[in-house]
């Protein structure tokens, strides 16, 4: 049965009082006896029903965090480990500090001695031929006759000198808290011009620690850098495998790759120093200016701490972050802005595209954002993203994770897959996708503050147009729990999404205003007033404010939904509707295409309407309106009618006073906009 409900009032938002127009069905459940009205959930709200029926709840898996790490019990890691004094250093699952490498056997150490060993012991006197009784007193002595593949045995001592290999040996000191390599001079402490193995020594210096040159694979192990006036390691154009390796008050980069490809594995680095108050990062993966040489980055299980600007870095190459913890990335120290934990950037110069990949890991602590991408792919799966600051001298950001698109380029859409994986303590956004493709599944966002310098925003996860490039976002979202948001818990603004297996819960008002704290919100974005579109099925929204659902300037397909006591808007008590749709906008006073298809829904308790139309066509079927204060209201905009279908099923009331629905006419507001 077709039927229209058209509220007869001229002029705009003519007061129409208690007028109704009653949508008739054919008995409580309409046409479909069969079906029971309301929604049908088969797994607990946010939980995402799996090809064998069972269920997944967002967050990270019990089982799911990353070596080291433990489970919170409530969807995320926590990584407990020591702090450590200089020259030690502790991995995630470790109770104790350690030294970088332990102090084995005689004055070698661990070397490998065959018959092409040179030795060096800065303490000999006498004559020397690099033999184990009369050593060479500096490693550059040794270096200099040593035939390729040899060994360098290197004895306790400070070395004050700057080396340089050009012939494929290995170098190996009895422990790093007991050799040191480098010198006062600029020059780098070590460079590498040849394949090299570094073992068990220490460098500093006030030029770079190790300068890998040219085509060189170089292997650090159970090295010790710091202190060093510049970069820790700077790779161009090599190949590099750090392990068990800790760098330490390095300055404007712990690490920085350069068209090169390195490997970073149960290590730390930690309190990377600004220059002139800029950089300071823990690792910086990009292409030789002007060459498109992508770096390519894997860092395995390592530490990364008390860093500025970012703690990784990515331009025009790819990384990939697993076991990994990220915490306490600092601010530039001039400029007070940056402190992201990771970011990656597409290559403008070069044309070269970025990826970063994030995998078991934890950031925490950190400023401005916890992983953004800009015109860059991101993957991220079981990881936990936790208390993200704004930047100290603006006030602004705080962001959880953010893929956007700038569009300065034709590389095309960038595209991010986020799972499994928590975003807590934040402000701004928890997980923004700006004019990006895209998945979220199994995604849980708790506690986002409004934006600290605008007292804006405050959104768990949004869907949102580049205002650079005014493309949409394009989104399936599958899986999960916002919680304790502000403005929106999950919102489509002018771009297309897939919405399944949500739960939203506690959305309060953005702090500017008191506006919004709006459930589920498919609506214009200010930059293109362009419509959405969302598909939106087996969702519940609990004490959102203004509306649980709102569709404004959209066409929405919705079913199996939920929405239970919603909240008026604190300033003037006004709104508060379980479901609001609306062709018109208070904002930009004109009328936009909108629809809503609404099969099974069960909406509860809302203080204001279970479902008001603003001037806009509902088809409705076997959905529930419990113990709300109007189960149905309709109004007229700009001569415009509402319109609602019945196409049956559909029940109306509060407790057993179950009876016909009718649609009343009481001169609500319609929305506003963000």
């Amino acid at each position: 049965m077709r039927l229209r409900a058209v509220v007869l009032c001229a002029g705009l938002l003519v007061a129409c009082g208690e007028d109704e127009s009653t949508v008739e069905t054919s008995g409580a459940t309409g046409g479909n006896t069969a079906t029971t009205p309301g929604a049908v959930l088969a797994c607990p709200p946010g939980e995402l029903e799996l090809p064998d029926g069972s269920c997944d709840p967002p967050g990270v898996p019990a089982d799911g965090c990353g070596i080291g790490f433990e489970h919170d019990g409530d969807g995320g890691c926590v990584a407990k480990l020591p702090d450590c004094a200089p020259g030690q250093l502790a991995l995630a699952g470790e109770t104790e500090c350690r030294p970088v490498s332990s102090c084995r056997g005689g004055p070698w150490g661990a070397a490998p001695i065959a018959a092409s060993t040179q030795f060096v012991d800065a303490s000999h006197m006498g004559p020397s031929d690099g033999s184990a009784t009369n050593p060479w007193t500096s490693v550059q002595q040794a270096l200099d006759v040593a035939t390729s593949g040899a060994v360098i045995a290197i004895a306790p001592g400070a070395y004050d000198e700057d080396v340089v290999v050009t012939t494929p040996v290995e170098l190996w000191g009895r422990c790093a808290g007991e050799v040191q390599i480098g010198s006062s001079a600029a020059e780098p402490a070590i460079t590498l011009a040849a394949d090299t193995e570094l073992h068990a020594l220490a460098i500093t210096g006030t030029g770079i620690g190790v300068d890998v040159a040219g085509a060189a694979t170089v292997v650090l192990e159970e090295v010790w850098i710091h202190d060093t006036s510049h970069i820790g390691i700077y790779g161009e154009s090599t190949t590099a495998e750090v392990r068990e390796t800790l760098i330490e008050n390095a300055t404007v980069a712990g690490v920085l790759a350069l068209g090169a490809n390195v490997t970073i594995e149960s290590s730390v680095i930690r309190d990377t120093q600004a220059l002139d108050g800029t950089f300071g990062r823990a690792i910086s993966a990009e292409t030789p200016a002007g060459m498109p040489m992508p770096s390519q980055l894997s860092v395995q299980r390592s530490v990364l701490e008390r860093n500025q600007q970012t703690a990784v870095t990515t331009i025009g190459s790819s990384v990939d972050i697993a076991d990994t913890l990220i915490r306490d990335t600092r601010v530039e120290e001039a400029t007070g802005i940056w402190g992201s934990a990771v970011e990656a950037f597409h290559d403008d110069a070069t044309g070269l595209d970025a990826s970063i990949v994030v995998v078991g890991s934890i950031l925490e602590q950190s400023h401005s954002c916890g992983i953004c991408a800009g015109d860059a792919d991101l993957t991220v799966e079981r990881t936990t993203v936790r208390d993200v600051k704004a930047e100290v001298s603006t006030d602004l950001y705080g962001y959880g994770l953010q893929i956007y698109t700038y569009g300065y380029h034709d590389r095309g859409r960038p595209r991010g897959v986020v799972r499994a994986s928590l975003v807590e303590q934040v402000s701004g956004f928890g997980v923004i996708f700006g004019g990006a493709d895209g998945s979220i599944e199994t995604m849980l966002v708790r506690d986002v503050a409004s934006e600290a310098a605008t007292r804006n925003y405050g959104r768990g996860i949004s869907m949102d147009p580049s205002v650079d490039t005014l493309e949409p976002a394009n989104v399936e979202l599958r899986g999960a729990r916002v919680e304790r948001a502000h403005e929106s818990g999950i919102s489509v603004l002018s771009s297309r999404a897939t919405i399944d297996s949500v739960h939203v819960a506690d959305i309060a008002p953005r702090e500017i205003d008191g506006a919004f704290g709006v459930g589920v919100a498919v609506v214009p974005h200010l930059s293109t007033f362009a419509p959405g579109q969302a598909t939106v099925s087996r969702a519940v929204v609990e004490r959102a404010h203004v509306a649980g659902l709102l569709v404004a300037a959209a066409d929405v397909v919705a079913s199996d939904i939920i929405v239970r006591d919603t909240l008026p808007q604190p300033e003037g008590e006004v709104f508060g509707d379980g479901i609001m749709v609306s062709s018109y906008l208070v904002i930009l006073p004109q009328l936009f295409p909108t629809s809503l298809e609404a099969t099974r829904v069960t909406v509860e308790r809302a203080p204001r309407a279970g479902l008001a139309a603003f001037a806009a066509p509902v088809r409705l079927a076997n959905s529930l309106f419990e113990c709300n204060a109007i189960d149905l209201n309709g109004e007229t905009v700009s001569e415009t009618a509402f319109e609602l279908v019945d196409e049956g099923g559909n029940v109306c009331g509060c407790a057993d006073a179950r009876s016909v629905c009718r649609v009343l006419t009481s001169n609500l507001e319609p929305p506003s906009l963000f």
